[in-house]
């Protein structure tokens, strides 16, 4: 599970900024936001709050992890997140040879798909989850981490972010 940002520096100075969650074991582009003109300051704060550290990366491998997590996806019937088939797809570059291709690892630690609910999916997105992972990989073929209680789950019905 990996945060990517990708910025694009305005003249003054301001930045838009696309975030992506990416879920290279399993479900692809799990999440993903923009912000649209603002300090890099305001971006750099917004990702300390959720704990993230910052590594800088050549665009190149950003746009390799987002395409590959969506492939990987794509093979067990997994859809991106509709804001970046709406939305932030169009702050990336097209995916073609233009782009140079690095080879980027998916799946679990053998290798086979590997679902993992850090509490933000609800109990029926966890449901829905594992049987569509029964269906495309089969019994056995995949694995799962899922919270220990219902009382590590993190999901708000009101937050549409989560749906």
């Amino acid at each position: 599970m990996c945060q990517i940002v990708i910025t694009r520096k305005h003249v003054t100075g301001n930045v838009t900024a696309c975030i992506y969650l990416v879920d290279l074991s399993l479900l692809g582009v799990k999440d993903t936001t923009f912000k649209f003109n603002t300090s890099p300051e305001d971006i750099k704060e917004l990702l300390a709050r959720r704990g993230a550290r910052f590594i800088d990366i050549p665009y190149e491998l950003a746009h390799n992890i987002i395409y590959t997590g969506i492939e990987y996806a794509e093979e067990y019937g997994f859809k991106p997140h509709k804001d970046f088939t709406s939305i932030t797809s169009h702050f990336l570059e097209e995916d073609n040879d233009d782009v140079p291709i690095i080879e980027i690892e998916c799946g679990g630690l053998d290798g086979k798909p590997c679902y993992t609910n850090t509490g933000f999916d609800s109990p029926e997105r966890e449901r829905a989850i594992l049987a569509q992972l029964a269906m495309t990989a089969g019994e056995g073929n995949y694995d799962y981490i899922l919270p220990a209680s219902k009382d590590m789950y993190c999901y708000d019905e009101e937050d549409e972010d989560f749906n």
